[in-house]
């Protein structure tokens, strides 16, 4: 029996787009798609969802790789990419229905230390019971052992929790730790249905 649900955050409960991140702060297409090339889609910014690197080693770095036109642009998207991650539609009710069927709910995500800052200024992370922050426990999905903390942290056994993420790779890293997994693509209507089942 299904207790607890696990939802990822970025484009499962909030929307995480590197473009709506990044045009505010620039004036054409291609310093855009190299400003993400170089920050959202470099290793870099992996190892600060693992804790392996600050924000401010991510920002230096990729200044290094950036011309010197586009510094003040990358120094704008690290300060508010944050403030672009909004609910995605539906999300909220999708999330209130789940917690009045009496399921605990538990945020698992890849997300910088920052996060406890930023977290402040989103109501709806609120509406989880507990969390386990990449950056903060340092283990990042899909690596097993970061389910595996999640589940002792959280005094959850494996076979009662069924987790949700848009990346293959990290349902897969799910599964390994023998959690029940779904691959969200942006349907809550079909994840109920999902979750009925169960």
């Amino acid at each position: 029996m299904i207790k607890n649900l696990m939802m990822d955050m970025g484009n499962v409960t909030v929307r995480f787009d590197p473009k709506a991140m990044v045009e505010p702060w620039v004036t054409s297409e291609a310093d855009r798609d190299e400003i993400i090339r170089q920050l959202f889609d470099h290793p870099d910014w992996g190892k600060g969802d693992d804790g392996s690197l600050t924000e401010a080693e991510i920002l230096e770095n990729a200044k290094r790789r950036l011309p010197e036109k586009l510094h003040p642009a990358l120094e704008n998207v690290i300060k508010h990419w944050p403030e672009y991650m909004v609910p995605l539609p539906g999300a909220e009710e999708f999330l209130k229905a789940m917690k009045a069927r009496g399921l605990k709910l538990f945020l698992l995500s890849n997300a910088p230390a920052r996060y406890e800052q930023f977290k402040c200024g989103k109501p709806i992370l609120k509406l989880f019971d507990g969390e386990a922050i990449s950056a903060l426990i340092g283990h990042s999905k899909p690596d097993v052992e970061f389910f595996l903390h999640a589940l002792d942290a959280f005094h959850l056994k494996a076979e009662e929790c069924f987790f949700v993420d848009d990346i293959p790779r990290n349902a897969a890293g799910a599964e390994a730790a023998g959690i029940q997994s779904y691959i969200f693509d942006g349907d809550y209507r079909a994840l109920t249905a999902a979750i009925d089942r169960l």
